[in-house]
C-alpha cells in the first residue's frame, strides 16, 4: 500500500511539472506570435494607404512596468528554472514533496522489515538415533532452519555441502560446487522449522572417536534462497564447523555467514572496520593456567 502511494505521488508530481512546463511554453509561443503579427499588420496598412499620413497608436497600461530589455519573449529552460526557484512558494513545495516521499519510503521499508520472512539457520548437529544400538548406526547431520518472520517464506531452496578437513585455517571461505545438495522449492510458514538432513558417519560413535583422534574438522556450508510476501528475493549464507569435542553441535566460522540485509549509514563508512580474528578448533577447551 505504501509503495502504491509513493508511486502515485511521484506520478502526480511529474504530471504537475509537465502541465506547468507545457503551459509556460504555450503562453510564450502565443506572445511571440502576437508580436510577430503586429509589424506585418502595420506594413500592410502602410502599403494600402500610401497617400495618407502614417499614424501609430500606442496603448500603454499605466500599471505595467518596464521589463528586462533582453527579454524578447523567447522561451528558454534556464529562464523557467530561474523564475521557478526565485519563487519561495515553489521551492517550499518541492522541499515538502521530497520530505513526504522520503518519509513514505522509510515507512514502507520499516513496515516490510517488520512483516517479511526471515529464514535463518537455528542449529546444526550430528544426531544419534534414539535406539539402544544407536552408537553403531548412521549419524546424520541435521541442519534446522526457522522462519523468524511474521509472514511465509516462498520458493525456499536449500543448498548445502559438507566435508572432513584436517586443521583448516580460521579464515577459510568455502563456495558451493556442483556436488551440493539442492532441495525442491517449498513454503515455510511463520515460526515453523524445516530440518535439512545430510549424510554423516556410517558407524556413528566409532567414526566420531576416530575423527577426533585424527584432529579432523567437519565443515558445513551452504545457502538458502527465498522470497517474501512482498515479492522481494532474499538469501542467507552459512558456514559452520564441528571439531568433535564434547558436544555434537556445529559452530559458526569466521567467514561465509551473512544475509542480503544492509543497514549501513553514511557515517558508518567513516569508521574504521573492526577486524575480528576468531579461532577455529578446541583452543577454548584448554585448561586454565
Amino acid at each position: 500500500m505504501l509503495k502504491r502511494l509513493q508511486n502515485a505521488a511521484v506520478i502526480a508530481l511529474t504530471v504537475c511539472f509537465v502541465i506547468g512546463f507545457g503551459g509556460e511554453v504555450w503562453q510564450a509561443s502565443n506572445r511571440q506570435q502576437n508580436r510577430d503579427q503586429v509589424p506585418q499588420n502595420n506594413e500592410s496598412r502602410t502599403n494600402n494607404r500610401p497617400n495618407e499620413t502614417a499614424t501609430v497608436q500606442i496603448n500603454c497600461d499605466p500599471n505595467c512596468t518596464a521589463g528586462n530589455p533582453k527579454d524578447n519573449g523567447e522561451w528558454t529552460i534556464s529562464r523557467f528554472v530561474r523564475r521557478s526557484f526565485n519563487d519561495p512558494l515553489t521551492v517550499a513545495t518541492l522541499l515538502l514533496v521530497l520530505v513526504v516521499l522520503s518519509q513514505v519510503r522509510d515507512g514502507r521499508r520499516s513496515a516490510e522489515r517488520q512483516l517479511r520472512a526471515y529464514l535463518m539457520l537455528e542449529s546444526a548437529q550430528f544426531v544419534r538415533p534414539k535406539v539402544p544400538d544407536g552408537d553403531e548406526m548412521h549419524w546424520y547431520i541435521h541442519a534446522v532452519f526457522k522462519n523468524f518472520g511474521k509472514t511465509p517464506a516462498y520458493d525456499v531452496v536449500f543448498r548445502a555441502e559438507r566435508r572432513l578437513d584436517t586443521d583448516p585455517p580460521a579464515d577459510i571461505s568455502l563456495s558451493l560446487t556442483l556436488g551440493a545438495t539442492v532441495t525442491a522449492p517449498m513454503v515455510i510458514a511463520p515460526d515453523h522449522i524445516h530440518t535439512l538432513r545430510l549424510g554423516g558417519f556410517d558407524n556413528g560413535h566409532a567414526t566420531w572417536l576416530e575423527a577426533k583422534r585424527l584432529n579432523k574438522t567437519c565443515l558445513l556450508w551452504g545457502r538458502v534462497d527465498y522470497a517474501d510476501t512482498f515479492g522481494d528475493r532474499h538469501f542467507t549464507k552459512f558456514q559452520m564447523a564441528c571439531t568433535f569435542g564434547q558436544v555434537h553441535q556445529f559452530g559458526y566460522c569466521q567467514n561465509g555467514n551473512g544475509t542480503d540485509d544492509r543497514f549501513l549509514k553514511w557515517r558508518d563508512r567513516l569508521r574504521p572496520k573492526d577486524v575480528i580474528r576468531p579461532t577455529l578448533g578446541t583452543e577454548g577447551e584448554r585448561p586454565v593456567k
